[in-house]
Formats: C-alpha cells, structure tokens, sequence
C-alpha cells in the first residue's frame, strides 16, 4: 500500500510538470474571466465547442487544480470511464490526443434532463377515493389516533384504535374545500350488540396541491365527533419515481418544491450497478418556490439489477429504489383517433395475451388541437408491480373546444401476475398530470 501511494504521487507530479510545461501559455488564453459554461454533447468536450482538443485539456487540468469552472455535466469530464474525475483522465485524455492511445468513453454522460414551466395548481373536489378496515384488533385498545400522509400524490387518513361495532362496514367521505379537506366516517354495516377496535384508513387518490399552500385535515368520526385534525404540507406533495424504457432509466421527481429561477442538473455515479443521482440548480437565485415535474433520463446502461439513489438539490437522499434492465417491459407502439365530437363508449379495456398487454382508453378527453400531427403521446413504465400509462397532450395548439379520442397502447414482456395499473393524462404543459384510473390487473 505505501509503495503504490508513492509510485501515484510520482506519476501525478510527473504528469503535472508535463502538462504545465506544455499548456501554459494555451491555457491563459483558454481561460480568460467569462460566463460558467454549459452543458456540452460530446465526450470530453469540456468548452462546447464541438471538437476534443488541447482546450479541453487546458480546462480539465484547471479544474483539477486552480479552482476552475466545474464541467458540466461533470461526466463529460470523466473520459477513462472510471466513474471519477482524477489525474488519470489528465493522462487519459493526453495520451489519446498525442500518443494514439485509447479513445475517450465517458458512459454517464450520455443522458439528458428536461423540466416543466413553474406549475400552478388549483383545487378540485372530484376525486377518487376508497376506505379499509383492519377488522377487530385483540383486545385492550391502545390510544386512539388520527394521522395523515402523502403516498406518491395520494391523501392516506389514518385512524387507529377506532372503538366502533364489530360489525362495522367502514365508509370515508371526503369534501375538499380550498385549503380544507374533511373527511366523514359511516358505518353501512348490519347492527350487532359488541364492539371493537379497528385500524382504519382512507384515501383519496391524485391530490393536486394548491400554489404554494398546505392542506387541512379534519376527521369525524361515525358519531359525529372530531377525531383529529392533521396538516398536509406542500412539501409533501413531491414524490419521485425510477422507471425503465429499454435500456434507458427514467428519474421522475413529481411535484418537485424548488426555486423558481430552477435549471435542472442531475449528476450521475457509478459503482458497478449502484447508481446515485445527484439533483442541482445551475440557475440563478429568486424569491420564490414552486412546483415543478422534473425528468432525467441515463441512457443505454448494459443489462441487470441496478441500485438506485436520488439525492436532491439540498443534499438529502429523496428516494431509493432497484430497477431492471434487459428484459424489462417496452411499448411496442400507441394510437390516436381523429377527434370525436360526441363520446361512443366511456371506458378503459385491458386486454392481455402471451406477455402482451393491450390498453384501450375510449374517449379520452382532450383539448381538439391534440388532433393536429397526432398530439397525444402515450409513455409506459413499470415500477414494482404499477403498469403507468401517461397520455400526455404534447401539441402546441390550443383550440377553443374539447373532444373525445380513441387511444391505445401496446406493452410487451409483461409477465403473468396481479399488478395495479395507472393512467395519468396530461392536457396542456402548464396543467399537472393527473391520476385517469387506478385498478387491480390479474394477468394470467
């Protein structure tokens, strides 16, 4: 170990009195004061100019050691592939330009990321909701509690220790007014004379959030009395989601609580089939925060089980999650209909066979300029056991109507089992996606 820390520090010191003596005079006209850079498309091309040079080299080196610009992505940085940006990508890169050694490969940093508009959310009342008994618990109760949560974008009421009849047929209304949300228990169970505890909990799936402002909680219970009262913060709202396309892993970070001046940055690293994501803001300060529906994508990763952590832009771990390449489901294609004026068949069919799975949504409801060049694109992922079909409206027209459309989508490799599929729609990019229908999928 003492030995190959010496035999390093030589190298590196020899590589630097090399470069130095080289790159001097080149670097000071490279480097001359200026606006921080931004993201290139070519490996190794560090000053965006297109080509791999001495330039480039010049930058890497000041990186390194004289506190210059940090490459962006910082991947295109890393030209040995080594999953670090060090002294031997100095090496590396000088030897390929000079000594016609091996090629630069820098395998993060094929990916790209994209973010909505600053999105602005309004109220709704019509949502979908459902409720769930535990059935009696053992007897004694413990402490009766009412709690709240948000799951992915749906509202979970939570009431423990609940002491109802043993016959108890649990029902959870909900009423959503502004920032308030109510929520009213019922019992629509047959009367018998004993009584237990229950675990109860209720959902109301696809809350959108209101700008900037948090949710109000109250629970009434069977009798009419205030079991609890509990706040969702806007903060709660963002959820994240690691996806596959083909080789391609998808980072969806929903409903994301950032600066408004927001320029989204992921970093990506990896250690064999651990991949660690960091989110950054390359954008410039203001004051104020919004919502925003944030996307990376990292191409082309060879097949396996891969590992992944999404770290966000304050350096706190917002999700982990393991995803499948090679294998994984793929949309084998999507249709559209021509715009519908009055609606012929309102419904959603799964139809499956031999791995392959059939989604027809019948009139789905969009704004009639999605009819210009086919507007609707249809997106699939597969995420634990969730099949997620977004159809999303990525026209720029507007038209002053609404119609109805017949779409479809084709997903192959979908092995036989139970699984909950989703649609989420999405009419205009400055509204949010929203939850269409959830359901239960048994594929056999």
């Amino acid at each position: 170990m003492f030995t190959q820390k010496i035999i390093e520090g030589v190298v590196e010191m020899s590589v630097r009195k090399l470069v130095y003596g080289l790159f001097t005079a080149i670097m000071l006209m490279a480097l001359m004061p200026g606006a921080a850079p931004v993201a290139a498309e070519m490996c190794g091309d560090l000053n965006h100019d297109g080509s791999q040079n001495i330039l480039d080299i010049s930058l890497l080196i000041q990186y390194k050691y004289h506190h210059g610009f940090t490459p962006v992505p910082i991947e295109i940085a890393d030209v040995d592939g080594s999953g670090a940006v060090n002294i031997l990508d100095i090496v590396h890169y000088i030897n390929f330009k000079y000594k016609d050694g091996a090629g630069l490969e820098c395998p993060l940093w094929s990916h790209r990321e994209t973010q909505s508009n600053c999105l602005s959310f309004t109220a709704k009342s019509d949502y979908d909701t459902e409720a769930f008994s535990s059935g009696c618990l053992d007897n004694p109760c413990g402490e009766e509690t009412m709690s709240v949560a948000m799951i992915e974008g749906d509202l979970h009421v939570y009431h423990d220790n609940a002491y109802y009849q043993c016959c108890l047929g649990y029902l959870a209304e909900f009423t959503v007014d502004g920032q308030n949300i109510t929520v009213v228990e019922s019992d629509t169970g047959d009367f018998c004379d004993c009584y237990c505890c229950f675990d109860l909990e209720a959902v109301l799936y696809g809350l959108i959030p209101i700008d900037m402002h948090d949710y109000y909680v109250t629970l009434i219970g069977i009798e009419g009395d205030t079991i609890g009262v509990d706040t969702v913060f806007c903060e709660d709202f963002s959820y994240v989601r690691f996806e596959v396309d083909g080789d391609d892993l998808h980072i969806r970070h929903i409903n994301a609580f950032y600066n408004c001046g927001l320029n989204y940055v992921v970093d990506y690293v990896m250690d064999g089939f651990n991949i660690t994501a960091t989110e950054s803001d390359t954008g410039q300060p203001a004051d104020c925060i919004c919502f925003f529906d944030l996307e990376s994508v990292l191409y082309d990763l060879d097949p396996g089980v891969y590992q992944v952590s999404l770290i966000g832009i304050y350096g706190f771990e917002l999700a982990t999650g393991s995803v499948l390449i090679g294998g994984a489901p793929q949309l084998l294609g999507y249709t559209q209909s021509d715009c519908i004026e009055s609606p012929l068949k309102d419904d959603i069919d799964y139809t499956y066979d031999d791995g392959i799975l059939l989604m027809e949504h019948h009139d789905a409801y969009f704004n009639c300029g999605a009819e210009v060049d086919d507007g609707i694109v249809i997106y699939f992922a597969m995420d634990g056991d969730k099949l997620i079909f977004r159809e999303i409206n990525e026209t720029d027209m507007w038209a002053y109507c609404m119609c109805y459309y017949e779409l479809s989508a084709e997903v192959n490799n979908i092995p036989p089992g139970t699984y909950t599929a989703e649609i989420w729609a999405r009419d205009y990019p400055t509204e949010p996606i929203t939850l269409i229908d959830r359901r239960e999928l048994i594929l056999e």
